[in-house]
Protein backbone atom coordinates (compact mmCIF):
# COMPACT_ATOMS: atom_id res chain seq x y z
CA UNK A 1 0.00 0.00 0.00
CA UNK A 2 2.60 2.74 -1.07
CA UNK A 3 0.50 4.40 -3.36
CA UNK A 4 0.00 8.02 -1.98
CA UNK A 5 -3.14 10.40 -2.29
CA UNK A 6 -3.38 12.90 -4.82
CA UNK A 7 -4.98 15.66 -4.53
CA UNK A 8 -4.99 16.90 -8.05
CA UNK A 9 -5.88 14.10 -10.20
CA UNK A 10 -9.43 15.47 -10.14
CA UNK A 11 -10.29 12.13 -8.73
CA UNK A 12 -12.80 11.84 -5.49
CA UNK A 13 -10.24 10.97 -2.25
CA UNK A 14 -12.02 8.18 -1.40
CA UNK A 15 -12.20 6.52 -4.68
CA UNK A 16 -8.22 6.79 -4.58
CA UNK A 17 -8.09 5.27 -1.50
CA UNK A 18 -10.92 2.98 -2.28
CA UNK A 19 -8.31 2.18 -5.35
CA UNK A 20 -5.63 1.89 -3.57
CA UNK A 21 -7.15 -0.73 -0.69
CA UNK A 22 -8.52 -2.77 -3.98
CA UNK A 23 -4.85 -2.72 -5.39
CA UNK A 24 -3.73 -4.18 -2.34
CA UNK A 25 -6.32 -6.85 -2.18
CA UNK A 26 -5.91 -8.61 -5.57
CA UNK A 27 -1.94 -7.71 -5.06
CA UNK A 28 -1.89 -10.15 -2.30
CA UNK A 29 -0.60 -7.38 0.11
CA UNK A 30 -4.06 -8.01 2.34
CA UNK A 31 -4.77 -12.27 2.35
CA UNK A 32 -8.16 -13.15 2.50
CA UNK A 33 -8.86 -13.42 5.96
CA UNK A 34 -6.50 -11.05 7.01
CA UNK A 35 -7.47 -7.32 8.45
CA UNK A 36 -6.31 -4.32 7.04
CA UNK A 37 -5.32 -1.46 9.03
CA UNK A 38 -7.93 0.47 10.88
CA UNK A 39 -9.92 3.49 10.01
CA UNK A 40 -7.67 5.64 12.06
CA UNK A 41 -4.40 4.35 10.96
CA UNK A 42 -5.60 4.85 6.87
CA UNK A 43 -6.75 8.17 7.75
CA UNK A 44 -3.14 9.22 9.40
CA UNK A 45 -0.99 7.39 6.88
CA UNK A 46 -3.46 9.76 3.84
CA UNK A 47 -3.49 12.77 6.12
CA UNK A 48 -7.37 12.78 5.33
CA UNK A 49 -10.23 12.87 7.88
CA UNK A 50 -11.69 9.52 8.55
CA UNK A 51 -15.16 10.04 7.04
CA UNK A 52 -13.36 9.64 3.65
CA UNK A 53 -11.54 6.33 4.62
CA UNK A 54 -14.81 5.26 6.14
CA UNK A 55 -16.65 5.69 2.85
CA UNK A 56 -14.03 4.13 1.11
CA UNK A 57 -13.91 1.07 3.20
CA UNK A 58 -18.19 1.25 3.57
CA UNK A 59 -17.83 0.50 -0.65
CA UNK A 60 -15.74 -2.27 -0.71
CA UNK A 61 -17.68 -3.93 2.28
CA UNK A 62 -20.90 -3.22 0.18
CA UNK A 63 -18.90 -4.62 -2.63
CA UNK A 64 -17.95 -7.90 -1.12
CA UNK A 65 -13.86 -6.88 -1.23
CA UNK A 66 -13.90 -6.75 3.09
CA UNK A 67 -15.60 -7.93 6.05
CA UNK A 68 -16.20 -5.89 9.17
CA UNK A 69 -16.35 -8.17 12.18
CA UNK A 70 -18.06 -6.40 15.38
CA UNK A 71 -15.41 -5.10 18.13
CA UNK A 72 -12.67 -6.31 15.86
CA UNK A 73 -11.59 -4.81 12.83
CA UNK A 74 -12.15 -4.81 9.04
CA UNK A 75 -10.70 -8.02 7.16
CA UNK A 76 -10.61 -8.90 3.45
CA UNK A 77 -13.40 -11.34 2.55
CA UNK A 78 -12.70 -15.01 1.98
CA UNK A 79 -13.12 -16.24 -1.18
CA UNK A 80 -16.49 -17.09 -2.03
CA UNK A 81 -17.02 -20.46 -1.98
CA UNK A 82 -19.48 -22.65 -5.13
CA UNK A 83 -21.85 -24.77 -4.83
CA UNK A 84 -21.84 -26.30 -8.21
CA UNK A 85 -25.40 -27.26 -9.14
CA UNK A 86 -24.68 -29.31 -12.02
CA UNK A 87 -24.71 -32.60 -10.13
CA UNK A 88 -26.53 -30.97 -6.70
CA UNK A 89 -24.81 -32.15 -3.46
CA UNK A 90 -25.58 -31.51 0.18
CA UNK A 91 -24.03 -28.99 1.61
CA UNK A 92 -22.01 -30.78 4.17
CA UNK A 93 -20.80 -33.60 1.38
CA UNK A 94 -20.01 -30.71 -1.10
CA UNK A 95 -17.85 -28.05 1.62
CA UNK A 96 -15.94 -30.62 2.93
CA UNK A 97 -15.01 -32.33 -0.73
CA UNK A 98 -12.99 -28.88 -1.02
CA UNK A 99 -11.49 -29.51 1.73
CA UNK A 100 -13.69 -26.98 4.96
CA UNK A 101 -14.39 -28.29 8.32
CA UNK A 102 -18.45 -28.13 7.68
CA UNK A 103 -20.61 -28.29 10.80
CA UNK A 104 -24.53 -27.56 11.13
CA UNK A 105 -26.58 -26.51 14.78
CA UNK A 106 -30.16 -27.48 15.16
CA UNK A 107 -31.71 -24.57 15.94
CA UNK A 108 -35.00 -25.71 15.95
CA UNK A 109 -37.33 -29.21 15.15
CA UNK A 110 -40.88 -29.12 15.15
CA UNK A 111 -44.24 -30.93 13.82
CA UNK A 112 -46.54 -28.92 12.14
CA UNK A 113 -49.29 -29.03 9.83
CA UNK A 114 -48.49 -28.21 5.86
CA UNK A 115 -49.43 -24.63 5.08
CA UNK A 116 -51.07 -23.71 1.48
CA UNK A 117 -47.55 -23.39 0.69
CA UNK A 118 -45.85 -26.21 1.98
CA UNK A 119 -48.36 -28.16 0.77
CA UNK A 120 -47.73 -27.06 -2.81
CA UNK A 121 -44.34 -28.07 -3.06
CA UNK A 122 -44.67 -31.04 -1.04
CA UNK A 123 -47.81 -32.47 -3.24
CA UNK A 124 -49.52 -33.46 0.40
CA UNK A 125 -53.14 -32.56 1.62
CA UNK A 126 -52.73 -29.00 3.42
CA UNK A 127 -52.69 -29.93 7.22
CA UNK A 128 -50.06 -33.02 6.65
CA UNK A 129 -48.05 -32.91 9.52
CA UNK A 130 -44.40 -32.00 8.51
CA UNK A 131 -40.93 -31.84 10.22
CA UNK A 132 -40.04 -28.72 10.32
CA UNK A 133 -35.83 -27.79 10.50
CA UNK A 134 -34.03 -25.06 10.79
CA UNK A 135 -30.44 -25.71 11.06
CA UNK A 136 -27.01 -23.01 10.78
CA UNK A 137 -24.91 -24.05 8.44
CA UNK A 138 -20.95 -23.30 9.45
CA UNK A 139 -17.71 -23.45 7.69
CA UNK A 140 -14.48 -23.78 9.62
CA UNK A 141 -16.63 -22.21 12.60
CA UNK A 142 -18.07 -19.33 10.71
CA UNK A 143 -21.58 -19.03 9.88
CA UNK A 144 -22.62 -19.09 6.39
CA UNK A 145 -25.74 -20.32 6.13
CA UNK A 146 -29.72 -20.96 7.76
CA UNK A 147 -30.85 -23.61 6.15
CA UNK A 148 -34.96 -24.47 6.74
CA UNK A 149 -36.30 -27.97 5.76
CA UNK A 150 -39.92 -29.08 5.37
CA UNK A 151 -40.38 -32.90 5.49
CA UNK A 152 -43.75 -34.95 5.06
CA UNK A 153 -44.07 -37.17 8.52
CA UNK A 154 -45.59 -39.70 6.56
CA UNK A 155 -42.62 -40.40 4.25
CA UNK A 156 -40.15 -40.12 6.20
CA UNK A 157 -40.45 -39.97 10.24
CA UNK A 158 -37.16 -37.75 11.19
CA UNK A 159 -36.69 -37.64 14.79
CA UNK A 160 -35.10 -34.74 16.69
CA UNK A 161 -32.02 -36.84 17.39
CA UNK A 162 -31.79 -37.88 13.64
CA UNK A 163 -31.03 -34.29 12.91
CA UNK A 164 -28.31 -33.76 15.62
CA UNK A 165 -26.06 -36.83 15.47
CA UNK A 166 -25.69 -36.50 11.69
CA UNK A 167 -26.17 -34.84 8.19
CA UNK A 168 -29.93 -34.51 6.75
CA UNK A 169 -29.74 -36.82 3.70
CA UNK A 170 -27.31 -39.37 5.38
CA UNK A 171 -29.96 -39.77 8.35
CA UNK A 172 -32.71 -39.95 5.40
CA UNK A 173 -30.89 -42.19 3.45
CA UNK A 174 -29.20 -44.44 6.46
CA UNK A 175 -31.63 -44.31 9.24
CA UNK A 176 -34.84 -44.34 7.19
CA UNK A 177 -33.59 -46.54 4.24
CA UNK A 178 -34.31 -43.36 1.65
CA UNK A 179 -33.35 -43.47 -2.01
CA UNK A 180 -33.16 -40.16 -3.99
CA UNK A 181 -33.18 -39.24 -7.68
CA UNK A 182 -33.02 -35.91 -8.56
CA UNK A 183 -33.29 -32.10 -6.78
CA UNK A 184 -34.78 -28.79 -8.32
CA UNK A 185 -33.44 -25.52 -7.19
CA UNK A 186 -34.17 -22.02 -7.76
CA UNK A 187 -31.89 -19.24 -6.93
CA UNK A 188 -32.68 -15.57 -6.39
CA UNK A 189 -30.97 -12.58 -3.84
CA UNK A 190 -32.95 -11.37 -0.70
CA UNK A 191 -31.96 -9.65 2.57
CA UNK A 192 -31.10 -10.50 5.86
CA UNK A 193 -33.45 -9.98 8.75
CA UNK A 194 -32.77 -8.88 12.56
CA UNK A 195 -32.40 -12.51 13.55
CA UNK A 196 -31.21 -14.03 10.35
CA UNK A 197 -28.20 -10.89 10.42
CA UNK A 198 -27.88 -11.85 14.52
CA UNK A 199 -27.50 -15.54 13.64
CA UNK A 200 -24.78 -15.03 10.43
CA UNK A 201 -23.02 -12.21 12.16
CA UNK A 202 -23.77 -9.77 9.37
CA UNK A 203 -25.47 -6.32 9.23
CA UNK A 204 -29.12 -5.97 9.23
CA UNK A 205 -30.31 -6.19 5.47
CA UNK A 206 -26.84 -7.60 4.36
CA UNK A 207 -26.91 -9.72 0.65
CA UNK A 208 -28.03 -12.90 1.10
CA UNK A 209 -29.05 -16.08 -1.56
CA UNK A 210 -31.76 -17.94 -1.21
CA UNK A 211 -32.04 -21.24 -2.47
CA UNK A 212 -35.52 -22.87 -2.24
CA UNK A 213 -36.57 -26.21 -4.19
CA UNK A 214 -36.99 -29.59 -3.43
CA UNK A 215 -35.92 -32.56 -3.36
CA UNK A 216 -37.17 -35.97 -4.80
CA UNK A 217 -37.58 -40.17 -3.63
CA UNK A 218 -36.73 -42.41 -6.70
CA UNK A 219 -40.62 -43.13 -6.64
CA UNK A 220 -40.73 -39.45 -7.86
CA UNK A 221 -42.63 -38.12 -4.72
CA UNK A 222 -40.70 -35.07 -3.22
CA UNK A 223 -39.79 -35.81 -0.13
CA UNK A 224 -38.00 -32.32 1.32
CA UNK A 225 -39.05 -28.74 1.07
CA UNK A 226 -36.07 -26.18 1.15
CA UNK A 227 -35.29 -23.04 1.76
CA UNK A 228 -31.53 -21.98 2.56
CA UNK A 229 -30.46 -18.41 2.90
CA UNK A 230 -26.70 -18.15 2.27
CA UNK A 231 -24.23 -15.51 3.15
CA UNK A 232 -23.84 -13.54 -0.16
CA UNK A 233 -19.81 -12.89 0.78
CA UNK A 234 -19.55 -16.58 1.52
CA UNK A 235 -21.05 -18.67 -0.78
CA UNK A 236 -22.14 -18.38 -4.67
CA UNK A 237 -24.05 -21.08 -7.05
CA UNK A 238 -22.89 -21.45 -10.45
CA UNK A 239 -26.09 -23.88 -12.09
CA UNK A 240 -29.11 -25.84 -11.81
CA UNK A 241 -29.50 -29.38 -10.36
CA UNK A 242 -30.50 -32.19 -12.08
CA UNK A 243 -29.03 -34.87 -10.45
CA UNK A 244 -28.92 -35.46 -6.16
CA UNK A 245 -26.23 -36.64 -4.18
CA UNK A 246 -27.41 -39.18 -1.15
CA UNK A 247 -25.58 -37.18 1.14
CA UNK A 248 -25.95 -33.94 3.23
Amino acid sequence: MDSMINADKGIPLYLQVKQILMDGVRGGKFKPGNAIPSERELAEKFELNRLTVRRAVDELVNEGYLVRKRGSGTYVAQKKESRTLSTFCGFTDDMSREGYQVTSALLEYELIPADAGVSKWLEVPEGEVCVRLKRLRLINDEPVGIALSYIPYSRCRLSKEDCINSSLYAAMRLAHGLVFSEAEQYVSATNATTQEAQLLKIRQGGALVLAEGRTFLETGLPVEYFRNKYRGDQIRFDSRANELDETQ
